[in-house]
């Protein structure tokens, strides 16, 4: 195909990153939305689709960027249509849905591409490179940490279809420290806050991954009160040294105005600073080159759907308090 006709579902908080990614990579971009098509296509040079069936007309991949709740239905509607597919992480909050998912997408013979952005950070890419050359010999304790503004939108509340921090934030860093230390044996989690009310998901996350290999990976997430500074960071330890990175350059959790006026122009889930290119636009420009030519991504449907399983692991132990085995939760999925 000369040009790709891409057809954006969704457009909420995040949607704006992708449509600009999607207009400099110089798509023939559609958007379809319950609410909000119209503005986002104004300020992108988009075009807006008024049903799903027409967006899906006139498009040959689908970016679907919606509630997780939707995921499953909506990129199972794209792939029997014959699309390509790219879905923003989590696949779905549960691992049938996501098995499903690669199921129809084999009988189909489309692509479906996990939306794990932070694999085209600049620094996390960096720092996977470096291991993979063993710059950090023998890899021992590895601590990742993520914090952000609490979510407003009400679905994250029901955390049985949204997946609550675990699945929406920490899935981020659980797939970095799988994808730098390799299969999960077992996972051990906390959780401290939630708030007063039943929209308030003021809270903070710690989980703990045993690897096969025998790497502690720590994750740790904040959904912050307004005001809140986007941060993210690393300190990797290995036979070999250690490799640190912060977002910021800081630790802690900072309040400032620059993080309050993000919040209201990005709605703070986009950091308010970046010297490097868009992530975003690094992954969608790696989706474009794997359905124009080819190419591999290096978020891979196994991959994606794996951190899902991972993530609710995670979850399941802050149910029960206790450490899960991820066999056992493979053996629970088959009975």
């Amino acid at each position: 195909m000369s040009t790709v006709r891409v057809g954006m579902i969704g457009a909420g908080y995040i949607s704006a990153e992708h449509a600009r990614a999607w207009r400099e990579l110089g798509v023939e971009l559609t958007i379809h939305a319950v609410a909000g098509a119209k503005e986002l296509a104004h300020d992108h040079g988009a075009e807006v689709a008024d049903t799903l069936d027409e967006l899906l007309d006139r498009s040959d991949l689908v970016d679907v960027i919606t509630p997780t709740a939707t995921h499953a239905e909506l990129v199972t509607t794209a792939l029997e249509a014959g699309k390509d597919v790219v879905c923003e992480k989590p696949l779905t909050a549960d691992l049938a849905s996501a098995h499903a998912l690669r199921d129809t997408a084999l009988r189909t013979g489309r692509q479906l591409f996990p939306g794990q952005v932070v694999r085209y950070d600049p620094a996390y890419h960096a720092v996977h490179k470096a291991i993979g050359l063993r710059r950090l010999g023998d890899l021992a304790v590895l601590r990742y940490e993520r914090s952000g503004l609490a979510p407003k939108s009400a679905w994250y509340a029901d955390e049985s279809t949204s997946g609550g921090i675990v699945m929406d934030l920490m899935i981020h860093d659980i797939d970095q420290a799988i994808w730098n230390a390799g299969p999960v044996t077992s996972v051990h989690a906390t959780r401290r806050g939630l708030g007063s009310d039943e929209h308030s998901q003021i809270q903070a996350a710690h989980v703990v991954l045993t690897h096969e290999s025998g790497t502690v990976s720590h994750v740790r997430g904040l959904w912050g009160a307004e005001g809140t500074t986007i941060r993210s960071g690393f300190s990797l330890y290995g036979t070999g040294g250690v490799i640190e990175h912060d977002s910021r350059d800081h630790s802690g959790v900072r309040l400032d105005f620059a993080a309050l006026e993000n919040t209201r122009r990005s709605g703070g889930y986009v950091p308010s600073d970046r010297l490097t290119e868009s992530p975003f636009l690094t992954q969608l420009r790696d989706v474009h080159l794997a359905v124009t030519q080819g190419r591999e991504v290096r978020t891979s449907l196994d991959e994606g759907i794996y951190s899902v399983e991972v993530c609710l692991a995670a979850i399941e132990s802050l149910r029960s308090g206790n450490a899960v085995r991820l066999a056992d939760m493979l053996t629970e999925e088959e009975a």
